[in-house]
């Protein structure tokens, strides 16, 4: 049975490739097209008066894979394409998913900052995500509340994508992988 986190106890660990740039902003940081508007993996920082912390905003390219056939929604939680990876495509360090079992599991990860809807599952769409910092809620409500666990995050510990829970955070593994997100609590 999966659990939940609240985001006052989530900070996302910014572990994709490429800096900060100062640039122009979306006038939507929540839409979300088939048309690249920005060079993917260009990043943005936005300041979170709720949480008194800078937050990191990453240009991506969002790959519907089987689980997201159906489309993805404010909070789902992202993992880097693993099939994108694997045959070196270009952009592949920022295409990201939301099914589990086509993520990279012990990599980066960010949250969606809006909803898609996918025709058909392996349609990419171009937008931002949150890959740094707690979760942006001033300046994107949605994102405000509790993210799905995999029931077994502890207080002060590093988090990392669920295979096991759709769209959510498990504990990170201690011996491999990428510590992506630290947990501030633990879920409930």
């Amino acid at each position: 049975m999966a659990s939940t986190i609240d985001d006052a106890l989530v900070v996302l660990i910014d572990t994709f490739p490429g800096p900060v740039l100062d640039g122009p902003n979306p006038s939507d940081w929540t839409t979300y097209g088939l048309t690249e508007d920005f060079p993917i993996g260009t990043k943005r920082a936005v300041y979170s008066d709720t949480h008194s912390a800078w937050c990191t905003l990453m240009y991506a390219k969002i790959i519907g894979r089987t689980g997201y056939a159906a489309g993805g929604a404010v909070k789902d939680i992202l993992g880097v394409d693993k099939t994108a990876a694997a045959a070196g495509t270009s952009g592949w360090a920022v295409t990201v998913t939301n099914d589990g079992g086509d993520s990279t599991t012990q990599g980066s990860i960010g949250l969606l900052l809006g909803s898609i809807t996918f025709a058909a599952a392996t349609t990419a769409y171009y937008g931002w995500i949150q890959v740094g910092g707690p979760p942006l809620v001033d300046v994107i409500a949605g994102l405000n509340g509790n993210y799905v666990t995999s029931g077994d995050v502890a207080a002060e510990t590093g988090m990392q994508l669920s295979d096991e829970t759709k769209n959510g955070f498990d504990i990170a593994a201690t011996t491999v992988g990428v510590v992506s997100a630290f947990a501030g609590g633990a879920d409930a």
